[in-house]
């Protein structure tokens, strides 16, 4: 049975999609008839996505929209628990997509679990889905299969899923304060501008003195957006463009992260963040039963910043000789000191795995406690500019008339 994606007509003439299993692509047309509906087509869902996911190295999966990091960390919780309650994996699935309503995730279970009716494993099944999944999430399931602690591996890893995306979600609500206050002033900077100071400075037209410097350079930067309007709009989006192209551009995306490194304050969220990642992934890959140099893969493929990435991958062939692996990332200097002293402890007790989560949590709260520092830096920073702003905008304004109240 597979999975068919349909677009149909409904009595009253409104076009209706979604997904069905069938048999085949005339059943599912006839299972639309009998529900009242016209089909206009029907699709299989799980043999594009195969052929997509197939395809070149480095090419992004087909299987339409890609599925987000809440909707991948409610699956697998899902998945976990099911299995757990002793439901089979197709009849689990089922349950999955059946009970889902986003799109992009309800096509990814119906073709994993066409996958597995044709005899795949789960992990084989997932990886077929291309980069619609991380490379943890694969190996670890896979990893899992081998072992028999499927149900386990599935717990472990949406705990780290879901610790994962309140991080990054943590991230995001505390920059949203910020960037919305630097957004309005710089909208009420420009709206002074371009509509209140020429009407204020028609007073000035008329005075033969010469004005303050202050004032005319005010006269003229207001002249000037109202005359380029659209130019200076389409330099800020150039500019947004710009930087996200340096952003995704290999070469200057590894200027960008050394210089990350360099800066003070955002250096330590840098290498905590990314610290932090690495060690949490290592433990759910090797707590998992994946091998440690192909968790030392997948784990430097974790991190962001490329050149904490080039770092971590140089001690991969230090472990392969045998090299232990606290002693092999101590000679990378890729990672801050706690977590060296943390692995080199876990080795020792035998307790890597434990330790790595602790390292990782460590980590986690120092780049908490970092954010909190740098908002209470930025918020009376983008206060102080937005009152000096104005402060100088009244000046400019003011300065002149008390200047005329003198000589009258």
């Amino acid at each position: 049975m597979g999975a068919y994606e349909y677009t149909a007509v409904d009595a009253r003439g409104k076009t209706r999609k979604g997904l069905l299993e069938g048999d085949s692509d005339r059943l599912v047309r006839r299972r639309l008839r009998d529900d009242g509906l016209v089909p206009l087509s029907v699709n299989e869902v799980d043999r594009r996505a195969v052929r997509s996911a197939r395809g070149p190295a480095g090419e992004s999966s087909r299987l339409g929209k890609r599925i987000s990091g809440e909707d991948v960390s409610l699956f697998t919780r899902l998945l976990a628990t099911l299995l757990k309650s002793g439901l089979p994996i197709d009849e689990a699935l089922r349950a999955i997509a059946d009970q889902t309503d986003r799109r992009p995730l309800k096509r990814a279970v119906l073709a994993v679990r066409s996958r597995i009716n044709e005899g795949h494993s789960l992990g084989d099944a997932m990886a077929q889905l291309g980069r619609q999944l991380p490379d943890i999430y694969v190996a670890t399931v896979q990893a899992g299969e081998q072992t028999k602690h499927l149900p386990l591996v599935l717990e472990r890893l949406a705990d780290f899923l879901e610790i994962r995306q309140q991080v990054r979600q943590k991230v995001k609500l505390a920059l949203i304060y910020p960037i919305v206050l630097t957004a309005v002033s710089i909208a009420v900077v420009i709206g002074l501008l371009i509509y209140v100071i020429p009407e204020v400075t028609q007073i000035f037209d008329s005075v033969d003195r010469e004005l303050p410097g202050i004032t005319r350079a005010l006269i003229s930067t207001s002249d000037f957006l109202r005359a380029n309007a659209l130019i200076v709009l389409g330099a800020f989006i150039a500019a947004g463009f710009g930087l996200r192209m340096l952003w995704s551009n290999p070469r200057s995306r590894k200027v960008l992260d050394a210089l990350m490194l360099r800066i003070p304050l955002l250096n330590g969220m840098v290498i905590n963040s990314n610290a932090g990642q690495f060690t949490r992934t290592l433990a759910v890959l090797l707590d998992g039963g994946v091998e440690l140099l192909e968790a030392l893969r997948i784990g430097s493929r974790a991190v962001s910043n490329s050149t904490i990435r080039a770092g971590i991958e140089t001690a991969i062939p230090r472990v392969t000789e045998g090299e232990s692996l606290h002693q092999s990332l101590r000679g990378t200097q890729a990672l801050p000191a706690l977590t060296l002293h943390l692995v080199g402890s876990g080795e020792a007790s035998g307790e890597l795995v434990k330790m790595l989560n602790t390292a990782a949590d460590a980590h986690d709260r120092q780049l908490s406690t970092q954010l909190g520092v740098l908002l209470g830096l930025l918020e009376p920073a983008l206060i102080l500019f937005m009152g000096g702003t104005i402060l100088v905008i009244v000046l400019a304004i003011l300065l002149p008339i008390f200047e005329l109240n003198q000589l009258l």
